[in-house]
């Protein structure tokens, strides 16, 4: 749902939240800063979009790998496998 730029050339796993957009796909939004000593980012997080090293940008609308955290998403009310 967002640009997304990464610091260096590596393999990124952005926190972020995932939410249905009006075409039925889902969207994902980062929760904010994404330094690894962060922790308010990743207690937002629902899933982290997985970015591979090749990637320094991509625009909003571009396909990423999501990868759903189980807790959060229980949180929020979803049933478990």
């Amino acid at each position: 749902a967002e640009p997304v730029r990464t610091p260096a050339p590596l393999a990124h796993y952005l926190r972020a939240t995932l939410a249905r957009a009006a075409d039925g796909t889902l969207a994902a939004r980062l929760t904010g800063a994404q330094g690894s000593g962060l922790l308010t980012s990743m207690r937002r997080a629902d899933a982290l979009l997985a970015i591979p090293a090749a990637v320094d940008a991509l625009p909003a609308g571009v396909v990423v790998h999501a990868l759903p955290l189980r807790g959060a998403l229980l949180a929020r009310g979803a049933t478990p496998d």
